[in-house]
């Protein structure tokens, strides 16, 4: 699975594996995932303005999305509880 990220900070969490304490249930929940389903993941970064599609979407700039891809659907992103650190009962 190849991400193009305009976030330098997205691409070095998931290059290094290390994350701040915020984020290492996230990392740690994604990196449990991949190896589940036997995913290989690349993060590569790409400038904003090279990454139009992407870069809208971070602004919340859907009717640009909309207007470069119009078969796109934009779903909300409700994150697994266990990636917030939301323990299980």
């Amino acid at each position: 699975l190849a991400v193009f990220s305009d976030s330098t900070f997205t691409v070095d969490i998931f290059n290094s594996l290390h994350a701040h304490p915020p984020f290492n249930n996230m990392l740690m929940s994604t990196v449990d995932i991949l190896i589940m389903h036997g995913i290989d993941l690349q993060v590569v970064h790409l400038a904003g303005e090279d990454n139009s599609v992407t870069d809208a979407l971070s602004c919340f700039q859907n009717s640009t999305v909309h207007m470069l891809v119009p078969a796109i659907s934009i779903l909300p992103f409700l994150p697994p509880q266990a990636m917030l650190g939301v323990l299980q009962q």
